[in-house]
């Protein structure tokens, strides 16, 4: 058995002992280290008989094989006895382009933001956001930035820590590299996602105010679970792929245009005589101005410092109301997924009405209301 010790006349820490191995045994004096880290000498350890085990220990030196991020990566995505996604292949190509050359044993939580900022270089919208809270305490930071900064996190725990933490998998599987676990990045708790879903009282509260546009947003939001850029682009006059209108109320349906996926999806209007001040087909009825965009606004930072803007009128609709200012647009994409799932809608159907492109992001999104949670512990 091989230990490490420490000899009265040497600098570094050494390993002797004995070590049986199917090809021989092997005897140890007092090897070098070359380190005087505790932490360095247990890595070195681990090399020197992950070596005996192969075969390859030769003239009492230690040859360390790298195996990088790019070369693992070929390795693994030729070894898919199931074909991934398209995008989970690219997150590992991409991770593989930009930190192609970083040795696997060299990744670590430590080195876990520096990577992270290489993915996501200065100038890009997550990357400059994660400049600005990554490395701070969580639970620290205001829960209005924090719902932001945990819709980033997701994203960088999807693109780049679990590719990573699969590739360092794949790898220990080969010995090519200790296995060890990379931490991803913390997000908002169920619970605190709670609040931001929408409630149909709080809808209908934000319906007496004077606001037509403002109010109109809301629903359309509300009804399309559109991401607020999907709803501002939305044009009486542009046709998508097929010659179809993005708004076309002759067959009752929108066909939105996603600057996320560069792709279309079709949702159908529904019409509700019951509760016509929050049906979005009776709103677009109402429209008499069929020629150009829905809304004024081309983008939700446009006069934003002005009565006119869509963040002031907005916060006065939610003010007037007595609504929770967290409840911001975006809140109305997960309140869309949430009422689909709490009417027995399945993920599949979730994820092609909304736009998700995993079931995971879906659960993101869906949350189930405490009637339904109800429901289901009563059929137990």
């Amino acid at each position: 058995m091989l230990k490490i010790t420490k000899r009265p006349n040497s600098k570094y820490l050494q390993i002797r002992g004995t070590y049986k191995t199917p090809f021989k045994n092997y005897k140890i004096e007092y090897e070098s280290t070359g380190t005087i880290s505790r932490k360095k000498a247990e890595e070195y350890l681990w090399l020197l008989q992950k070596q005996l085990d192969e075969g390859t220990y030769k003239d009492n030196k230690i040859k360390r094989k790298t195996y990088d991020v790019k070369f693992v990566t070929e390795k693994l995505l030729n070894s898919f006895d199931q074909c991934p996604s398209e995008a989970r292949i690219a997150y590992f190509k991409k991770n593989a382009d930009c930190i192609g050359s970083t040795l696997l044993e060299d990744i670590t939580n430590q080195k876990k933001e520096e990577l992270i900022y290489l993915r996501y270089p200065k100038g890009t919208e997550t990357g400059d956001l994660i400049r600005r809270y990554l490395g701070r305490k969580f639970t620290s930071i205001p829960l209005d930035e924090r719902k932001i900064l945990s819709s980033k996190y997701n994203t960088i725990n999807t693109v780049v820590i679990r590719p990573l933490s699969r590739l360092i998998s794949f790898a220990a599987e080969n010995n090519w590299c200790k296995p060890y676990k990379i931490k991803q990045l913390p997000q908002i708790s169920m619970r605190d996602k709670d609040k931001y879903v929408w409630t149909k009282d709080e809808i209908i509260r934000c319906m007496e105010h004077s606001d037509n546009e403002i109010k109109l947003l809301l629903i359309f939001l509300y009804r399309t679970g559109a991401r607020i850029q999907e709803a501002l682009d939305m044009n009486f006059a542009r046709l998508d792929p097929n010659n179809r209108p993005m708004i076309d109320l002759d067959n009752n349906e929108l066909n939105i245009f996603e600057n996320k996926t560069q792709s279309w999806r079709n949702i159908p209007i529904q019409r509700n005589d019951n509760e016509p001040e929050i049906s979005l087909w009776h709103w677009l009825q109402r429209i008499n101005d069929r020629e150009g965009y829905l809304f004024t606004w081309r983008f939700v930072g446009q006069q934003k410092n002005t009565i006119h803007g869509l963040i002031p009128r907005w916060r006065e609709m939610l003010s007037f109301a007595n609504v929770d200012q967290n409840k911001k647009r975006h809140s109305l994409r997960h309140t869309f997924a949430s009422e689909l799932s709490n009417k027995g809608a399945s993920t599949n159907d979730i994820m092609s009405v909304g736009g998700w492109k995993s079931d995971t992001m879906v659960y993101n999104y869906a949350k189930v209301d405490k009637k339904r949670k109800q429901n289901l512990i009563n059929k137990l």
